[in-house]
């Protein structure tokens, strides 16, 4: 079955990145995915409403959370007045659409992380280092035939100036770079993509030298994936 016609066959679906920092959403309808919105994160903020009045009424809420129980909870009440659906909250997998985990344990993965590794892979099956840029730095390297060879995770820019670090930028560029040379060494035969996303993504892209493709889009991309295929059950509904 194409995936034009896997598309056809959905309903309304809520899709949300919540990050520690930032809620980011969209909709996916057989029409494809709406343009996503995002709001800096506030309890009881004006993003609830903005869900609540919005003329979509979904039949199942995927969320990528990375804030942890106490929001899975808020918002699982949120959705149940607004919508009557309770949402799901995926957790990374030992193998999926492709990737297979490079973690001992999977789910201690980030699920943030995991979406973007599984939306890279959907777009292109060369290697790729994926860089998020926010409240932490995260790096995840992504082998051609899918394996994730693992990952790192760091201070992010804000933290590192709080902290009066010297050239916080330059320390974080410095590192990417590395991380890309050893990947660019794993897989000789073909030059990695790299995808940046996250807050600080504007202010470390300038400093990379390197060709770099922003998108802020890949977590709720992933989840996307994750309500089109088949294959996978539906995600557990509370957090872990």
């Amino acid at each position: 079955m194409s995936g034009g016609n896997r598309l056809e066959l959905v309903s309304m679906i809520l899709l949300v990145d919540a990050g520690n920092t930032r809620i980011k959403w969209t909709w996916l309808s057989d029409q494809g995915l709406t343009p996503m919105q995002a709001a800096v994160y506030e309890a009881s903020a004006p993003w609830t409403q903005t869900m609540a009045d919005s003329q979509h009424r979904p039949q199942r809420i995927l969320v990528a959370n990375v804030r942890g129980p106490s929001f899975a909870a808020e918002f699982a009440t949120f959705t149940q007045s607004a919508f009557g659906v309770t949402p799901e909250y995926p957790e990374a997998q030992p193998t999926q659409l492709g990737v297979t985990n490079g973690y001992r344990q999977p789910a201690s993965l980030g699920i943030d992380r995991w979406l973007a590794l599984l939306a890279a892979r959907q777009e292109n099956t060369g290697p790729c280092l994926l860089v998020g840029g926010g409240t932490a730095l995260t790096i995840d390297a992504l082998s051609a035939n899918g394996l994730h060879l693992g990952g790192l995770i760091v201070p992010g820019l804000k933290m590192l100036s709080d902290l009066q670090a010297s050239q916080p930028s330059q320390a974080l560029a410095a590192l990417i770079l590395q991380s890309l040379d050893v990947l660019q060494a794993r897989e000789p035969t073909t030059a990695p993509r790299l995808l940046l996303a996250g807050g600080d993504a504007q202010t470390l892209a300038p400093l990379l030298g390197r060709p770099v493709d922003l998108r802020q889009d890949l977590v709720l991309r992933g989840l996307s994936l994750l309500a089109l295929s088949p294959l996978d059950p539906r995600a557990q509904t509370t957090a872990t």
